[in-house]
């Protein structure tokens, strides 16, 4: 099978990233999605001409066939490493396996994943001939065996304030949250977006990118109302923007809230321009950046229509993450653990949703169903750290280290039965 990194693609003047965003390659900021824009300002001073030549060539690649997040990310984890080496030598005009093994040697084992990061970049990098990688760099990297990123810890340890909620603050979560609703504390896309994250624990991104036109309602046999939303997928390696889509089903009474969003939403398009129909509201975000499309409202229907095809009039996923926080935070949720308000953001709920799965005994096989992940692996941690069985080992510790903590208490211990 032909590897598709061997053939260089960048193209000449302005370029498309893979989210569909142009930007000049001699620029020093590229936009790469709603979401990512990344700075080469700090490759001056820092790396020769040639071999920065060499990385705004294979990022140009990178950024035309990846999405913006892995080519971003890739472009922080390398910055690091010829940050460090230049503090060290200089001025960087080659990645040399000597400067790599010293590099590693500054990681601790929960950090090697920074040069696992790079190190298919790298490799990339010598495919494609480009200059500045040393020869020897792509074997190097084939006899080394690295960490990979912990993953679970927030899991695994229970956080009061990173891992799961717990049943009592997951109640006391939903309670506050429908109350500050029919007080008109929250309205209703606020409410829409938090009840979304709870019940599908999908990613801010994926959330961001839904479209009125996603929900579909349907009746049963027996007449009853079912809902189902077209969530698009990310993290799909080749994938493009809403390429792809996963159905998750909705409780009537979600379902029926959505469809009011929409309403909802439609109808505020309408005050900006009433002649406003079919396709173009079906295309309007289920959480729009009113502020864009405020900015077009103006101009003629095609501008619109173009506008809705792209993710431009989308929520970044950073606003969404804000607005989910900030939402929560005016609630003030107490948490039985900590006594103090509940923090909670997009990963927790997540955490959360794969959590209660777990304890009602699902594996991990509909647990990465449940979050969308191409895999079980990392829904593994869910199965292997249920609260229940937590619990038992800690009751069995307790009893056995009664006595001591007995004893450093001043507490005279006369048998073990004490």
């Amino acid at each position: 099978m032909t590897n598709p990194n061997k053939s260089l693609v960048i193209g000449t003047g302005s370029i498309t990233s893979r989210d569909g965003y142009r930007f000049e390659p001699t620029a020093s900021h590229w936009k790469l999605s709603r979401d990512r824009t990344i700075s080469l300002q700090w490759v001056f001073g820092v790396l020769s001409s040639t071999l920065a030549e060499s990385l705004v060539k294979i990022l140009t690649h990178y950024a035309i066939r990846y999405s913006a997040d892995h080519t971003s990310n890739l472009c922080d984890r390398f910055r690091a490493f010829v940050i460090w080496v230049h503090n060290q030598k200089g001025m960087v005009d080659r990645i040399t396996s000597s400067d790599l093994i010293s590099y590693r040697h500054t990681l601790d084992r929960k950090n090697e994943w920074y040069l696992g990061s790079i190190r298919g970049f790298l490799k990339v990098w010598a495919e494609l001939d480009l200059p500045g990688v040393d020869a020897d760099v792509p074997s190097l990297f084939d006899g080394w065996r690295l960490k990979g990123n912990v993953k679970g810890w927030a899991v695994q340890t229970q956080s009061p304030t990173r891992g799961a909620l717990t049943d009592l603050e997951y109640q006391a979560l939903q309670e506050k949250l429908l109350e500050g609703f029919e007080r008109d504390e929250i309205d209703l896309a606020d409410y829409m977006l938090a009840t979304l994250f709870c019940a599908t624990g999908r990613r801010p991104a994926q959330l961001a990118d839904l479209k009125g036109g996603d929900l579909i309602e349907a009746r049963s046999s027996d007449g009853l109302r079912e809902f189902v939303l077209n969530v698009p997928r990310r993290k799909v390696r080749g994938g493009g923007w809403r390429a792809e889509f996963k159905a998750v089903a909705l409780t009537p009474e979600i379902g029926m809230a959505v469809r009011g969003l929409i309403a909802e939403n439609e109808a505020r398009l309408r005050t900006l321009r009433s002649d406003v129909r079919g396709e173009v509201l079906k295309r309007l975000p289920l959480f729009p950046a009113w502020k864009v499309i405020q900015e077009v409202f103006l101009n003629e229907g095609d501008t619109l229509s173009e506008l809705m095809a792209t993710d431009a009039a989308h929520l970044t996923t950073a606003v969404m993450s804000l607005r989910l926080e900030r939402t929560v935070a005016a609630q003030s949720v107490i948490s039985e653990r900590t006594d103090g308000p509940i923090r909670v953001f997009p990963t927790r709920l997540r955490r959360t949703l794969a959590t209660r799965a777990a304890r009602e005994g699902y594996g991990p096989l509909i647990i990465a169903e449940l979050l969308d992940h191409a895999d079980d692996q990392n829904a593994r941690v869910y199965t292997e750290n249920v609260p229940e069985h937590v619990d038992a080992i800690n009751e069995a510790m307790a009893r056995q280290l009664a006595p001591l903590a007995q004893a450093f208490a001043g507490v005279l211990v006369r048998s073990e039965r004490d």
